[in-house]
């Protein structure tokens, strides 16, 4: 978990794969199997896709001087984004916008944010890592799609 108070750079990567609760393990794992399935990419890409949206999370995390933030549903939106851009790319762009406009409705209006964890202590879902992983997951398939991909990846062939 990242927890500004007690900070350590190790929490930068862990905090991405701790959770709350086993329903918020549960839910986020669910979401990224099926994520896995739905939306066609290659293993590079998602790679590619997750390590960008744990990079922007972070620069977030550290910038806007969040006090705590643990799981992965950030990883999990920048599937998603990666999904807008393919959309886009074959050329059903008109989808792709419905996607980012209802994903931004459902974040900021209907999801509910507050949780409990055995009715005492309770903890809220940082909307703004949602936001930050869709945005991380369209630049990154952007770049994909580039191939800018190339020059971090040629040497792995």
């Amino acid at each position: 978990m990242y927890e500004a108070n007690n900070f350590h750079y190790l929490q930068l990567i862990t905090a991405h794969f701790y959770h709350y609760d086993w329903q918020h393990l549960s839910l986020n794992l669910l979401a990224f199997i099926f994520l896995l399935y739905l939306i066609p990419s290659s293993n590079k890409e998602r790679i590619t896709v997750s390590l960008s949206s744990v990079v922007f999370i972070d620069i977030y995390l550290i910038l806007f001087d969040v006090r705590f933030y643990a799981g992965f549903s950030g990883i999990n939106y920048a599937m998603i984004g990666l999904g807008c851009y393919h959309l886009i790319e074959i050329g059903k762009g008109k989808q792709a916008i419905l996607l980012c406009f209802g994903l931004l409705i459902y974040v900021f209006v209907f999801a509910d944010d507050s949780h409990k964890i055995n009715n005492t202590t309770s903890w809220q879902s940082l909307k703004q890592a949602h936001v930050l992983g869709f945005i991380a997951g369209f630049i990154s398939k952007g770049a994909f799609h580039r191939k800018w991909s190339v020059l971090i990846f040629h040497h792995f062939k």
